[in-house]
């Protein structure tokens, strides 16, 4: 597989690629979408809210802050990774993954409905733009 991306050098930009073992070959069998207009100290609950198929799943979810500060580990759901790099003096356009969030899950022997949630810092131009999650079968 060849993969090509421009992207602009006058923004901070991350791009991730996944290279799942052991997961169905088949598209991401649930996706989903949150949004936020954004507040101060940028509470994202339900950002976003996913409901697998079945049970054994594997989930990535993301949140993305606009012009946000370091997002802290995760609020829920409980026993999720969250995959992001924080340090002291972190900084929204940083070169790791721009300060916004991302996190695995597995769902085990459940098909309810998760909640990712996220907090930040606050932040006087903080813009929470959203979040989104899809998940994989085992194969």
């Amino acid at each position: 597989m060849k993969v090509s991306a421009v992207m602009p050098d006058t923004q901070c930009l991350t791009g991730h690629m996944y290279d799942i073992q052991g997961a169905a070959t088949s598209s991401p069998l649930d996706v989903a979408a949150g949004q936020n207009s954004g507040n101060q100290t940028c509470e994202t609950a339900g950002m976003p809210f996913i409901t697998p198929n079945f049970t054994n799943e594997l989930i990535i979810a993301q949140v993305g802050m606009g012009n946000g500060p370091a997002i802290l580990p995760m609020v829920s759901p409980s026993g999720s990774i969250f995959n992001m790099i924080n340090y002291n003096g972190q900084a929204d356009e940083n070169y790791f993954d721009n300060s916004n969030g991302e996190a695995t899950y597995y769902n085990g022997n459940s098909t309810a409905q998760i909640s990712f949630a996220w907090t930040a810092g606050p932040n006087a131009v903080n813009t929470c733009s959203g979040g989104n999650a899809a998940a994989f079968k085992h194969g």
